[in-house]
């Protein structure tokens, strides 16, 4: 059977094949596939086993589903969708094979990432108290992104919930006038691998909108993107070193971390590219795949539990791109 995630049979054809992902380069490839990863912008990745099944789940921002791969499917995943082995799968190895997509790098990658429009059709709602917050959450379907906006202080009543353990925000916008959040009730609870892989999903989105229409979607871009650099920085990289993680390789993430904000910088100028910030994006999700998140289990145990960890980061400093 052929399973196709975020791609078209036509796309497929127009493929051009660039290699194999293989065991003795990442070691255990089963494993490091268990944090999410998505293609690059324009890239697709074909997935077969040799025998038995394996369990492959996609994330479509706030769901995550589950496809059971045999012997002899085909499982295609297009650019920018985030997929990853269930964790805890480690007795088939699969083979990991790459593709390149034809695009038009004048033309904003948008066909390449049409997964990043669920962004725009997300509810929005305003509350002005927090008694009008936890009024909202009630009302709120499960696993349904919601966009809210209101007063600094109805981040307290988020945790203050009965229901805080399911319920996972990400800000948009913090500033005098109040707080803007994607606010998720989730039907379980996720991990920090999942959360931060959520983030990059919303920073694409943002990006995608970004270039199309600038004004909030570039504000928000811009916190996103600077919140997210700032979690990495300040809480990941630094628990990452904790539990094993080489140091030496911390200057040159940070040094990644220094380009993307100084690329963001000139967003309004006419040199500005949008495929080469995705590249640049893309290439520095693949350094931090490879070396960080290959670890993220211990960071999280570190921690304590996956909730604790996540409400770590809600409560960091804030620093704007």
């Amino acid at each position: 059977m052929q399973y196709r995630i975020g791609i078209e049979e036509s796309e497929i054809g127009n493929s051009e094949y660039i290699g194999i992902l293989s065991s003795s380069k990442y070691e255990n490839l089963a494993r490091y596939f268990h944090p999410w990863h998505a293609p690059r912008f324009d890239r697709s990745m074909q997935i077969t086993i040799p025998g038995g099944t394996l369990i492959i789940e996609t994330l479509d921002f706030s769901r995550i589903a589950a496809y059971s791969l045999c012997a002899g499917d085909d499982l295609w995943i297009g650019s920018g969708v985030r997929w990853r082995i269930r964790p805890g799968e480690n007795n088939v190895t699969p083979t990991v094979k790459l593709y390149r997509m034809s695009y038009d790098p004048l033309q904003p990658p948008d066909s390449r990432r049409s997964r990043a429009h669920w962004f725009g059709s997300i509810p929005r709602i305003s509350v002005g108290t927090r008694q009008q917050m936890a009024a909202a959450l009630r009302s709120m379907r499960l696993d349904d992104p919601t966009l809210v906006g209101g007063p600094a202080d109805i981040v307290q009543s988020l945790l203050d919930s009965d229901d805080s353990t399911f319920l996972y925000w990400h800000p948009l916008l913090i500033d005098n006038d109040g707080v803007v959040l994607v606010v998720i009730k989730a039907s379980r609870p996720i991990d920090i691998d999942t959360y931060l892989s959520r983030d990059h999903a919303l920073i694409e989105a943002l990006l995608i909108r970004a270039v199309h229409d600038g004004g909030e979607a570039l504000v928000w871009l811009r916190f996103v993107l600077g919140r997210h650099l700032d979690i990495e920085e300040n809480y990941l990289f630094p628990k990452w070193v904790e539990v094993g993680g080489d140091e030496k390789e911390v200057p040159k993430l940070l040094r990644d971390h220094h380009f993307i904000r100084d690329y963001l910088d000139h967003f309004d100028s006419p040199d500005f590219k949008a495929h080469i910030f995705f590249n640049l994006l893309d290439g520095h999700d693949e350094k931090e795949e490879r070396s960080v998140y290959s670890k993220i289990k211990d960071v999280e145990r570190s921690a304590g539990t996956s909730g604790e960890a996540i409400r770590d980061i809600s409560r960091l400093s804030v620093k704007m791109c």
